[in-house]
């Protein structure tokens, strides 16, 4: 007499990584950044909120000349620092968000932006950053990476993160791209930003770049 030997259970289906889109990351990795400015960058890949209505538009330079030389700066060779200084509304901030949207799409780094306080910070990222950043899902989409916060954009070779300036977060903070933005408003004793933030940037490298956004308040 014998005994039928007990089945064991089907295994789970194991979902193996697209070996294609692997090797399509890896080598896309590989490849040297595109060489486009900011400004450039802007005039072929932005869309903006029209003035009038609430549909999209491209961002066109003619609407605001003054803008276009800091973009520039912001990928020339042997400038590390631009200062923008400018009434409110003045369009300052948007050169900061078309250079993070070339940071994430044409050339991948680590950047820090500073902001006056927290509150000020989650409000702006909320309703500035995260719709710019939902706007140009078809340039972007793919090159997101994880789950967002307010503070961290995670991104295919780098990530944004968003900060109020105060001394802890100023500790151990070294990135090649850093925006100052609001700085009339940090509180004084914290220190000057300039000569807090400028050694961080040293620390990342010879093509590190500081962009310092102020009103004309002090």
């Amino acid at each position: 007499m014998t005994s039928a030997m007990p089945r064991l259970p089907d295994a789970a289906p194991f979902a193996y990584a697209d070996a294609g889109r692997l090797l399509a990351e890896t080598l896309a990795a590989m490849l040297p950044p595109t060489r486009i400015s900011v400004a450039q960058h802007a005039a072929t890949h932005r869309w903006v909120k029209s003035p009038v209505g609430a549909h999209l538009e491209r961002w066109d330079p003619a609407q605001a000349p003054y803008l276009t030389e800091p973009q520039e700066v912001l990928t020339a060779d042997g400038i590390d620092t631009v200062a923008l200084v400018g009434p409110a509304a003045s369009g300052k901030t948007m050169v900061a968000e078309n250079w993070l949207l070339h940071t994430i799409e044409a050339d991948p780094a680590e950047l820090l932006w500073y902001m006056q306080t927290d509150p000020a910070k989650d409000a702006y990222v909320k309703g500035r950053i995260e719709p710019m950043l939902e706007a140009h899902d078809k340039l972007i989409g793919g090159l997101r990476q994880g789950r967002d916060s307010v503070d961290f954009k995670r991104f295919r070779g780098g990530r944004a993160e968003f900060l109020a300036f105060t001394p802890s977060n100023l500790i151990n903070k070294h990135v090649a791209r850093i925006v100052a933005d609001e700085l009339d408003a940090y509180d004084p004793g914290v220190g000057d930003p300039l000569a807090l933030l400028d050694p961080r940037r040293q620390a990342a490298g010879a093509d590190s770049k500081l962009l310092l956004i102020s009103h004309p308040d002090l």
